[in-house]
This record gives structure tokens, C-alpha cells and sequence, in this order.
């Protein structure tokens, strides 16, 4: 397939035979462009073949150990918008009624159970050596277990720390979200490479929205995006864009509190 910027000539098998990247300024205008959308037009649907060139935009996402500790739940027929309505909180029930899909993302909290396949459909490329060690150590940044084990870990490792680099254990939670979000922030940003609009969402209540969407215990709720065309222009005589820090404020280089010198000039 091709990719959604039209530059990457070719994917056989999911391997990239050859690219024509020649500078960033496609994505920069995604980057600097893309804008949280407060109304959605609920008569234009998504195609399908977009939506599908976006999934699989977001399954390159980058994860720790190729683990992909995510699922997502692709939220479109009316019936199912009504019902996850009901979990949302202020505007967000308008964006998912209105929006053609709301993607929930949902952050596993047993990864380990995704090992076994993930080795599967890698060992004919991963070297012997990454083969032995991996199921070790992701089951060691994974961060699952009981909390008594995680503090002896990093007990352990903060002991070692004056010797040799040794790892900090995250929470499972913590860990998978981080993953999550890099997912999210990929289908978004594919989202926007097609013209469409988005908005990314934590205002909703957890137990109404596992109960609705029949969500397993075995996974988190970390955000949702919900993902159409937008109305704002309809509504708005500006359309505004939030500000951000200064770069200095965000960005040090080479120790904390050193702001950088790149500037925007």
C-alpha cells in the first residue's frame, strides 16, 4: 500500500522497499495546522478505504518490544454512539454522536500474554540472541506483577545505579499507556493527512464507558479520539488556535533548565 503522504513508493509484506522522502515540510503542515475540532458534521461519513489507510497508518507506531500493548475500539453505527454518549462528559457527548467514528484507545495491562505472538511473526528476522532474551527482559519493563516487586526491582537498581546503568520498572499502567498514546497520537495525525479532523478526549466516566462498549478489566481507558469533518468554521467567525510555551520553555540543551538555543526565526 502506499503511504498517506503519497511518498513512500511501495510496502511489500510490510517491508519498505523503497522511499522518496525529500524534506519534512509535509508533515510540518500537519504538525502546525492540526487543531482540535469542537463540532463535527454528522452527514459526511469517512470512506472506508480512508479509515482503513489510518489504522494501518497507526499499527507502524513505534511500541517497546514491538509489543503493541494496545487495542482500540472503532465506535461508528448510531446505536453504539448513543450509548458511549452517555459515559462522555460536557461537549464530548456532541463528538461522539456527531463524529463519524470515535476511536477508544485501551491500554493492555498483561502484555506479557502478547509475547508469544509477537515472537512468532518476528523470529524469521530478529536475531537468535534478541529471541532468548526478549520474553525476559519485556516481562521486566513491562512493569507487571505486584507493586512489592516493582519497588524490589528498583531498590535493586537504584543499589546498582553507582556501579553500572540499570533500568527503573514503570507501573504496567504507566508503561502501556505511554505506548498507547504514541498510537493515538499516530491515528491523529494520519487523520489530519486525510483533511479530516479530530479531537482527543479524557472527559468521560471509565465504568460507564467499559460497561457500554463491553470493555475486558484486562485493559485501561487511557483517551478516545473522535474523528470526521469539522463545523467549527459554521459556528466561529475566527477560528482560533491555542498558544504554546515558548521553545525555551520546553526544549533544554544538554542539562535541565538550559534553554535552547533553536528559536523560530
Amino acid at each position: 500500500m502506499l503511504c498517506s503522504l503519497s511518498r513512500c513508493r511501495v510496502l511489500v509484506n510490510e517491508r519498505v522497499l523503497a522511499c522518496s522522502f525529500t524534506s519534512n515540510t509535509p508533515f510540518t503542515e500537519i504538525a502546525q495546522s492540526r487543531r482540535s475540532t469542537k463540532r463535527f458534521n454528522p452527514s459526511l461519513p469517512i470512506s472506508p478505504s480512508i479509515l482503513e489507510s489510518i489504522l494501518a497508518d497507526t499499527l507502524r507506531t513505534p511500541t517497546s518490544f514491538n509489543l503493541q500493548p494496545y487495542a482500540c475500539v472503532l465506535v461508528k453505527e448510531d446505536s453504539a454512539k448513543s450509548s458511549l454518549s452517555t459515559a462522555m462528559l460536557g461537549g464530548n457527548v456532541f463528538r461522539v454522536r456527531d463524529a463519524p467514528v470515535t476511536a477508544v484507545f485501551l491500554a493492555d495491562l498483561e502484555p506479557s500474554k502478547r509475547i508469544d505472538k509477537i515472537m512468532s511473526i518476528e523470529k524469521s528476522y530478529r536475531a537468535p540472541e534478541y529471541n532468548a532474551m526478549m520474553p525476559l527482559a519485556a516481562g521486566y519493563f513491562t512493569g507487571e506483577g505486584p507493586w512489592l516487586g516493582n519497588a524490589i526491582k528498583n531498590a535493586a537498581a537504584a543499589a546498582m545505579s553507582p556501579v553500572k546503568p540499570m533500568p527503573t520498572v514503570s507501573k504496567v499502567n504507566a508503561w502501556s499507556g505511554k505506548n498507547t498514546a504514541m498510537a493515538a497520537m499516530s491515528f491523529i495525525h494520519s487523520s489530519t493527512s486525510f483533511g479530516l479532523a479530530t479531537c482527543a478526549m479524557e472527559g468521560y466516566d471509565v465504568l460507564r464507558v467499559r460497561e457500554a462498549l463491553r470493555i475486558p478489566d484486562r485493559y485501561e481507558i487511557p483517551l478516545m479520539v473522535s474523528v470526521g469533518y469539522s463545523m467549527d468554521e459554521e459556528f466561529e467567525e475566527e477560528i482560533k488556535r491555542t498558544n504554546r510555551l515558548e521553545l525555551g520553555e520546553v526544549f533544554f540543551d544538554d542539562t535541565f533548565g538550559n534553554p535552547t538555543s533553536q528559536s523560530r526565526a
